[in-house]
């Protein structure tokens, strides 16, 4: 849908529902139409989306038609990946990818500060789930996702790895996982915190990751995760720390707040290579990218 529509028609009528049933209403018709090939032509000849061949990289030989991407948390059970990866992206997060039974969330969305909390922390993907979506295709490149401390990660990995351009361990990587993720052949890629960036020299000489993913976060109470706006200038500084640190060459991806087009171009200043969206999509509508 044209930004004009979602901005003035689509988002004030989804804002008004209970945050999961919006929702859950938003991605299930985008989800019917990315399922069929005439949803698909309407989601192309409404939104534009074409990429400018300009905008494409190439990074240890895998090619992105863009470098914003989308990130794991607008979508977390993948109910709409079909359509949302014709939204110009040039690359797609999944995760965090669980074997474990899920435990129920709650959902706030609050449209003046731009943050959406999930109760209590993560919402993660069933494996069965996020397997059946990547046995389908998604013709992007594609990064899982996969917290280091739960006791189904090595069976995530075993199972999704040969779908992956990387797999991003969150948390405090294991040599068990380290050398499982290798052995399938994929890229390692460390997530990084304000917790996690102490550690962050030590696991570079233990493990020699290919890359980070960088982000933001908002500080929260309760055990709660909250997404949005505000993350940003944590993710600015992560960003540029991370690069002092480690100097220009490790890929560097940045997540956490980018609601703006100008978000972005400054997180790539601070010398990100690749950015992803997540909860900007939600306040900004789908012409972000």
């Amino acid at each position: 849908m044209p930004d004009w529509s979602y901005r003035t028609i689509f988002q004030p009528v989804l804002f008004r529902l209970p945050a999961e049933t919006g929702r859950a209403v938003a991605l299930g018709v985008m989800g019917k139409l990315g399922r069929s090939r005439f949803g698909r032509h309407v989601i192309e000849f409404m939104g534009h989306f074409r990429l400018d061949p300009a905008l494409e990289i190439e990074y240890d030989n895998v090619t992105f038609a863009s470098p914003v991407g989308l990130g794991c948390r607008l979508d977390p059970q993948l109910r709409a990946h079909e359509a949302l990866s014709q939204f110009g992206f040039g690359l797609i997060e999944l995760g965090p990818v669980t074997g474990s039974p899920l435990e129920a969330r709650t959902l706030k969305v609050d449209s003046v500060q731009e943050t959406i909390t999930v109760s209590p922390t993560e919402e993660c993907i069933p494996l069965y789930r996020a397997r059946s979506i990547l046995e389908r295709g998604l013709d992007l490149p594609i990064l899982i996702r996969v917290q280091s401390d739960d006791s189904t990660a090595a069976d995530v990995i075993g199972e999704l790895a040969e779908y992956a351009t990387g797999i991003i361990l969150v948390g405090n990587p294991t040599e068990e996982l380290v050398n499982l993720v290798r052995q399938q052949e994929t890229r390692l890629l460390l997530h990084v915190t304000r917790e996690t960036l102490p550690q962050l020299t030590a696991l570079v000489t233990q493990f020699h990751p290919d890359g980070f993913c960088v982000e933001g976060r908002i500080a929260s109470e309760d055990n709660e995760l909250v997404i949005g706006k505000s993350a940003c200038k944590s993710t600015e500084s992560l960003v540029s720390e991370v690069r002092d640190e480690l100097g220009e060459d490790p890929l560097v991806i940045a997540t956490g707040g980018i609601h703006d087009p100008q978000d972005a171009l400054n997180l790539v200043d601070r010398g990100a290579d690749l950015v992803l969206v997540d909860s900007g999509l939600t306040f900004s509508g789908p012409g972000l990218p």
